[in-house]
């Protein structure tokens, strides 16, 4: 995912034509040419993760903490944006690759909805002790808002027809000063799990939705090729 290249190949009469009109052209055009290809699939990149969508114009699968909810925010706001241009070979070659080995994982994750392992690090272990050791300590703000975001309510002092005490939807202040960070903790997987969220906790790995937006398509790709060797020719002509 983090590389696209072209090199030109004779299995077809439309990459013979490609080929022939790739090796007329100078190392210098050829680099420029790849170079504005390039452009054009990040650019695209960019547009489909603005409309996140596949390259194929498909609606991308919503996080499942957003499927029920009428805010959503954007995913994966800057992955194309990370995406660096790189000329090999005089012009031959190019490819899309992000500068960090991280970033290049964190694309093809997405790219492809890869199975991605959830080993703790000695550094999340330890966190979680702390949090552990903390447990008397009052829910905190993020908790509190997570609550409110799954809708849990609590109970008030009037009673209903049915003699059962009515339920109000608590706010930041009230969850804070009656429930402890284990609390929190607790109520909220158990309100995940009964709304079908999978949160991935306790789990070795976890299966990412796939959600393209780099487009690898081989036939669209040597189209954008084809169009910007024209573009060259075109202007030889016209300066002759």
């Amino acid at each position: 995912m983090t590389q696209i290249a072209f090199r030109p190949k004779s299995d077809s009469v439309a990459r013979v034509k490609r080929t022939l009109m790739y090796l007329r052209l100078s190392p210098q055009q050829r680099q420029k040419v790849m170079q504005k290809v390039l452009w054009r699939l990040k650019d695209g990149a960019k547009k489909n993760v603005s409309a996140q969508r596949t390259p194929d114009g498909k609606a991308w699968q919503p996080r499942k903490r957003q499927e029920k909810s009428a805010r959503k925010n954007k995913m994966l706001k800057f992955r194309a944006k990370y995406l660096n241009s790189k000329i090999e070979n005089q012009g031959n070659q190019g490819r899309l690759h992000y500068a960090d080995k991280k970033g290049g994982e964190i694309g093809a994750v997405h790219q492809k909805g890869l199975t991605v392992p959830t080993g703790q690090t000695a550094k999340e272990q330890a966190a979680l002790k702390k949090l552990l050791e903390q447990n008397k300590q009052p829910a905190t703000a993020k908790q509190a808002k997570r609550l409110k975001e799954l809708g849990y309510t609590e109970a008030t002092a009037k009673r209903g027809k049915n003699g059962k005490l009515k339920r109000k939807r608590a706010t930041s202040k009230s969850i804070r000063s009656t429930m402890s960070q284990g609390q929190a903790g607790l109520i909220i997987r158990m309100l995940e799990k009964k709304q079908g969220i999978n949160t991935r906790r306790g789990l070795k790995s976890y299966k990412m939705a796939a959600r393209p937006f780099l487009d690898e398509d081989e036939q669209r790709n040597a189209e954008i090729v084809t169009k910007e060797l024209l573009k060259v020719f075109e202007n030889g002509i016209r300066q002759q």
